[in-house]
């Protein structure tokens, strides 16, 4: 009979066994995570000498304390595809013995950890039955959305533009006429950090010591990693951009990290077009879909799906 194991494994085998996993994303990816200054961990559970499920985790170096990183999406249990594959009247079985021991070992670590469970993982009820029926602690999950535009490599710009809001097209148009904006994949890391700041702090929005340490380490490396892609829009009259976004590109997605507009300049559309031109992006350069990461709350969700997107479910979960 085969035995279960769980143990921490060397970066390197994490990363090949992910790459192969449904579950498999940019934010998953030991390169993306070493960008960063945490300690990371890679936990792998066996089945015999069957690789089952990963799950990546940081740490705070000072502390050792679990940390869900800012601006990461669907950190969790990465599963091998065999496995995840598994017959119906097998997987509840399975995936109650996986994340069994995982909540197990994590309870012992930590004192609290939380994680996102990637749209394909649906099956939620090992957590919701965790310490069922007693005063335990128990889990906290939540269901959240992302917008996500698909098969970006069967159509064209016309075909992506027509599932547009009718005033997102209108908008495109009339900053396509002005002249003086143009697009540009040139700038300094602090303008783009100083616009996204600026825009949060006149919306009365909050950006925490640790996100804005995050956002800063994205944008600063990003001259050296090539999946990490920002996009400007300029005025010929302004030094500094009045529109950008922060993209993160793997395999098959590209995923909109963050985006700010002047707001100045956001009623004259200069937000819609340098989304609509962002996604084009990423058609150009081969991905599949686009996906705006979240769409939870009534303002972001009806401007995210103004672009044509559909919300896709996924859980977040904390103890």
């Amino acid at each position: 009979m085969a035995k279960y194991l769980l143990k921490i494994v060397p970066e390197d085998l994490f990363k090949k066994f992910s790459e192969n996993s449904y579950q498999s994303t940019v934010f998953t990816s030991p390169n993306f995570i070493n960008l960063f200054d945490y300690s990371a961990k890679y936990w792998m559970f066996y089945k015999g000498d069957e690789e089952v499920c990963g799950w990546p985790i940081c740490l705070k170096k000072e502390t050792d304390e679990h940390y869900y990183p800012d601006f990461f999406y669907y950190f969790g249990p990465v599963w091998s595809k065999k496995f995840f594959l598994s017959p119906e009247h097998s997987w509840l079985s399975l995936s109650t013995n996986v994340y069994s021991e995982y909540i197990d070992k994590f309870s012992n670590l930590y004192k609290n950890y939380n994680f996102q469970l990637h749209p394909t993982l649906k099956d939620v009820r090992i957590f919701s039955w965790h310490n069922y029926g007693t005063t335990k602690k128990k889990f906290t999950i939540s269901p959240k959305y992302t917008a996500i535009i698909k098969d970006l490599e069967k159509k064209n710009e016309n075909d992506i533009k027509a599932n547009f809001r009718y005033w997102r097209r209108n908008e495109i148009n009339k900053v396509t006429k002005n002249s003086n904006f143009f697009i540009s994949e040139e700038y300094k890391p602090k303008e783009i950090i100083d616009l996204y700041l600026s825009v949060y702090h006149k919306q009365n929005k909050i950006v925490s010591k640790s996100g804005l340490k995050d956002l800063e380490t994205i944008v600063k490396k990003s001259t050296k990693e090539n999946y990490i892609k920002i996009l400007t829009l300029r005025d010929k009259d302004i030094k500094e951009p009045i529109s950008m976004t922060i993209n993160i590109l793997e395999k098959n997605k590209m995923n909109l990290l963050a985006n700010a507009t002047d707001i100045k300049f956001k009623n004259l559309g200069c937000n819609a077009f340098l989304i609509h031109k962002t996604i084009m992006m990423s058609k150009n350069l081969g991905v599949k879909s686009f996906d705006f990461n979240g769409a939870n709350s009534p303002q972001r969700a009806d401007d995210k799906h103004s672009f044509g997107s559909s919300p896709d479910l996924f859980f977040d979960i904390s103890i």
